[in-house]
Formats: C-alpha cells, structure tokens, sequence
C-alpha cells in the first residue's frame, strides 16, 4: 500500500512539474515575442515611417539676374523614404508624389507640416525643367530657392517665431 500511495504522489508532483513548465515555456515564448515586436517598432519602422514634422516647407522660384520671383512655374516634388537599413530590412526605398502646384506672383509654393524626410523637386518653366534635392528637417522651416535658368538650389532652415 505505501508503494501504491507513493506512486500516486509522484504522479501527481509530475503533473504539476509539467504544468510549471509548460507556464515558464509560454511564458518565454511571449518575452521573445514582445522583444521581437519592440525591435522591429524600434529599429525597422522608423526607417520607413516618419511621424516627425516639419514646421513649414517653402519652394521659392526666382530668375538668376534679377532675384524676382517667377510666377506659373510648375513645381512637382516627391518625398523619398529611405526604408532600406543595415538590420537587413526587406523595405525599399519609397517615393511619395506630392500634388504638383503653380508658383503664384511672389513666386513661392508653400506645403505646411510636410514629413521630416528628403525631398526631390522639379520645377517647370518655359519647357525647361530644374531639380533640387533637400532634406526638411524636424520642427523647422525648411526654405529652398530655386533659380532660372541656372538651376541653383540654395536650402536655408530656420525656427518659427
């Protein structure tokens, strides 16, 4: 009878191992999980994603000689999203195109709280076209002016008031 009773206990304290054991494993298994999800928020999202503004983005188009704006220009831009990292990340880069806009007579074109990422923009005038390359930067102005027909870019940036 003590050999029957022992065995009984025994069976029942390798039930409630296993029970531990299987609560630690799951356990574990939702650690590496949770790890996991942080990583890839932390290191492979923000590669793709910017939730950082700009303040303000400001595309001015003036002539070479004279400095006076040039109206009816048409200005396309692109937002570039570099979305490829060294963690060996599987995004490409992305390229966003903005709605193309026409130059007023004070010559400027204005997007407001653009994404803080690099920017690509093409002017056309007179069937001519003009590129810039820039990068508008978190909580500032970013403030591009383009000249014709030199197609000089000059990037200036500055704080709000």
């Amino acid at each position: 009878m003590a050999t029957i009773h022992a065995c009984k206990v025994a069976k029942k304290d390798t039930r409630a191992i296993s029970r531990v054991f299987a609560v630690i494993v799951l356990a574990l298994v939702a650690l590496v999980a949770v790890v996991g999800a942080y990583w890839y928020v932390t290191r492979v999202v923000p590669a793709c994603l910017s939730s950082v503004q700009g303040y303000a983005l400001y595309i001015h188009v003036v002539r070479d000689s004279t400095s006076t704006p040039v109206s009816g220009a048409t200005v396309s831009s692109f937002q570039i999203n570099d979305c490829s990292n060294s963690n060996g990340s599987i995004f490409t880069t992305q390229t966003f195109a903005l709605s193309d806009m026409v130059t007023p007579a004070n010559g400027t074109v204005r997007l407001v709280s653009p994404p803080a990422a690099a920017y690509s923009v093409t002017i056309h005038f007179s069937g001519s076209s003009y590129n810039a390359e820039f990068t508008v930067v978190p909580l500032s102005i970013t403030s591009v002016t383009v000249s014709i027909p030199s197609g000089r870019a000059n990037v200036t940036y500055s704080q709000p008031s």
